[in-house]
This record gives structure tokens, sequence and C-alpha cells, in this order.
């Protein structure tokens, strides 16, 4: 299937800790969402990382999003903002407010 989609110029991947995706499903109480288990959210995450480490042939960005909220604090919805603006070579890119750091 993946085949017939075209290659994407950038992958963003908004990193949460278990926990916070959790919390979030929690405040939200959507019944449908409440039946969601750690596990599945693991295997999820563990899914997308382990595609990210075939090194498809673009750039990824993995926001880590631990403590920030876009919806909320236009600092973070800014740097989110400045942050796609920019051109990213082919690899993985871990981005955090404070820094950024090509991975592989």
């Amino acid at each position: 299937m993946n085949n017939s989609f075209a290659q994407p110029d950038l992958l963003i991947y908004i990193h949460r800790p278990i926990e916070t995706l959790l919390q979030n499903i929690s405040k939200r109480g959507r019944k449908f969402e409440t039946q969601i288990k750690v596990d599945y959210l693991e295997t999820i995450q563990k899914a997308y990382f382990d595609y990210f480490d075939t090194h498809p042939p673009f750039p990824i960005l993995v926001i880590h999003a631990e403590e920030s909220d876009f919806k909320t604090t236009d600092a973070h919805y800014t740097w989110l903002l400045q942050q796609l603006e920019l051109k990213y070579e082919n690899g993985i890119y871990h981005l955090k407010p404070e820094k950024l750091e090509l991975i592989s």
C-alpha cells in the first residue's frame, strides 16, 4: 500500500510520553478513548520509531512535546512554526524548544 503514496517532503511526529497521552485522554473524557490501553499506545509508538529507523528518503522531525502546549502557549506555537519553515536534509531530527540535534 505504501508504494501507492507519494513520498513526503517532510514527516512530522509529535511525541509525548505514554503517561501524558493517558492524562490527555482522561481529561477529554471521550468514552470511546477510555478503553485505550497502555500496551496499545506503546505498540504504536514503537512502530513509528521502528519505521523511522528504516531511514526513509526524507527528513523526519520528532518533536518532543513533553513540556509544550502548542494550542494555548503562543511561544510554543511560534517556535513550532519556525521549525517547520526550516529546510532539512534527509535524516531524523529530534527537536526540543532549546535545541535541534541530528541523530542519523
